[in-house]
């Protein structure tokens, strides 16, 4: 195998690809990145045995051929180098990296494994991919990936749960003390497909490679997510599970209701969150009068309080939750105003942006001290 690329292109590429690749061990051939080149083509792939990646660019063949290296250590090798064309040369046991360019001469090699070796990937039917805005989607994921759940242990509550319903595309996360929902419909038809649990990788992965302003397509099948985007096609194993029928919690109506300035509260609660205790997170919102009054205390050494003009005619009301929990939502919110509902008789707390848009987030309090 012998052939020539720039340095830029594959750089790029690698990069990608080594996401894709087991990092536990450079022993597995799944920490290796699988080249082949013919018809002035190289064909990248590698796969961790639940993700896999694929993808094509351009460079000069001189003699066709594939084989296998550590993709860590071909990507090492390659950020150190000068941005130039590199010619690269593959025998029995090394892939070669060369250059004889004046002034920048130099020679790599990294030990190659047979690529017969490396596993086969996952193909899937293209009749069951459907377009969506790069834009739109990812502002999905933005909107919900904070509230995904962290724990091991509760492994099926890791990804976000993404279902069709009617003509949206529905993505919600929860990791059982808040939950965040949002919904769009897209130009382009949906294809129909199960309520599914993604990883969240799988999704940054998708953001790191596509652009934000084109189609891309995605599709399931046989408990896998597929996606073709910018000329890349990856792929991931499914979250195995039952997702939490999250409805039953979404409350149909409130009896109260607080606007207020995003950018205000949010830099309350940056202030008074530096007296919270550090294992609960723990502030406490007041709603009375117009105003709402933020408060924590470490139990030490530090208490603060800040007020907050608002919009809010209600009963005096208080609750206590991890401050995390309200900063998150509010960071990517679009808008100058949110609004916090509650009702008298349930402990949830939602939040909408203001004017309400297709997304919305859900807060279980914490019991007070």
């Amino acid at each position: 195998m012998k052939f020539k690329c720039s340095k830029t292109s594959l750089l790029k590429e690698i990069e990608y690809a080594n996401n894709f690749t087991t990092q536990k061990s450079n022993l597995s051939i799944n920490s290796n990145v699988y080249l082949q080149t013919e018809n002035n083509n190289l064909t990248i792939k590698t796969t961790d045995s639940t993700m896999g990646f694929v993808t094509i660019i351009p460079v000069t063949t001189d003699e066709p051929g594939s084989t296998t290296v550590s993709c860590a250590t071909l990507l090492s090798i390659l950020k150190t180098l000068p941005n130039i064309d590199l010619d690269f040369l593959s025998d029995t046991a090394k892939l070669n990296i060369s250059s004889d360019a004046a002034n920048k001469k130099f020679k790599f090699s990294i030990r190659t494994v047979e690529s017969n070796l490396f596993p086969d990937l996952l193909s899937i039917n293209y009749d069951l991919l459907f377009k969506l805005n790069q834009k739109e989607f990812f502002d999905m994921y933005d909107k919900t990936e904070f509230a995904v759940c962290t724990e091991k242990n509760r492994f099926f509550l890791t990804g976000l749960n993404l279902q069709k319903k009617d003509n949206k595309l529905v993505m919600v996360a929860t990791d059982g003390k808040r939950l965040s929902y949002i919904e769009n419909i897209f130009e382009h038809e949906l294809k129909d497909f199960e309520s599914a649990i993604i990883p969240t990788k799988f999704i940054s992965m998708l953001k790191m490679i596509g652009t934000g302003e084109d189609i891309f397509e995605l599709g399931f099948e046989n408990k896998t997510i597929f996606a073709n985007i910018n000329n890349h096609f990856i792929y991931s194993s499914l979250i195995t599970g039952n997702y939490p029928i999250y409805e039953k919690i979404i409350p149909t109506e409130y009896s109260s209701f607080c606007k207020a300035n995003r950018d205000d509260v949010m830099l309350a609660i940056n202030s008074v969150s530096q007296c919270v205790e550090e294992k609960s997170k723990r502030i406490y919102i007041e709603f009375d009068n117009n105003a709402m009054l933020i408060s924590a205390d470490n139990n030490k050494d530090s208490e603060g309080r800040q007020m907050v003009v608002c919009e809010y005619n209600g009963p005096n009301m208080q609750f206590a939750f991890n401050y995390n929990f309200l900063q998150a939502p509010l960071k990517v919110m679009d808008g100058e105003y949110f609004k916090i509902c509650f009702s008298q008789s349930s402990s949830i707390i939602a939040v909408y942006p203001e004017p309400e848009r297709n997304y919305f987030n859900i807060i279980m309090p914490m019991q007070s001290k």
